[in-house]
């Protein structure tokens, strides 16, 4: 076996603020507009200073506005991560039964292009359930078929961490990804 086949890649859920994780790549719950806003996002561009906003507003002026389940990469900039991965989670009010297939593919995408510049470790909020309205209850599940998808193309990541904001949120993840 090889040293890469011996690996054995980490899932774990925590209570906790995304923007202290040092990871190679944090996830922001990004709008599509990839504009600083509330929640996740706002967090994490006020932990990163304004260098990651006028990033973010070049990528919006090269590729315009994302869609639900797309994503960009940034540099880190005030942050102790390396990269900052911005996944666009779909409304859930405004997508109906497709939102599900975006919600996972958003992990997935992130996790893809995490792979791309080498990282080992990457955390996730609990993606689209804020103000977008995914409801906590089912959300766990399609991260996880996202999850799952994303590392097996990617073995490269080592870590994957769920960084949720309380405990029952956790305690929702723990449970899905337990019985799955």
């Amino acid at each position: 076996m090889s040293k890469a086949e011996d690996r054995k890649q980490v899932i774990e859920v925590v209570v906790g603020d995304i923007t202290k994780f040092a990871a190679d790549v944090i996830v922001n719950s990004a709008h599509e507009s990839l504009a600083p806003g509330g929640g996740v996002s706002g967090a994490i561009h006020r932990a990163a200073g304004p260098g990651l906003a006028a990033e973010c507003a070049e990528i919006v002026e090269n590729r315009g506005w994302l869609e639900a389940g797309q994503v960009a990469i940034t540099k880190a900039y005030g942050l102790p991560a390396k990269f900052v991965v911005h996944a666009v989670a779909p409304r859930y009010a405004d997508l109906g039964p497709s939102c599900h297939v975006q919600l996972s593919m958003a992990y997935w995408r992130a996790i893809d292009e995490a792979g791309k510049v080498g990282a080992q470790s990457i955390v996730f909020p609990s993606l689209g359930t804020g103000i977008f309205g995914f409801p906590i209850e089912s959300a766990p599940l399609y991260a996880l078929d996202g999850i799952r998808a994303g590392l097996s193309a990617n073995p490269s990541i080592e870590r994957l961490t769920i960084c949720c904001f309380s405990e029952s949120d956790a305690s929702l993840y723990r449970s899905t990804f337990v019985e799955k």
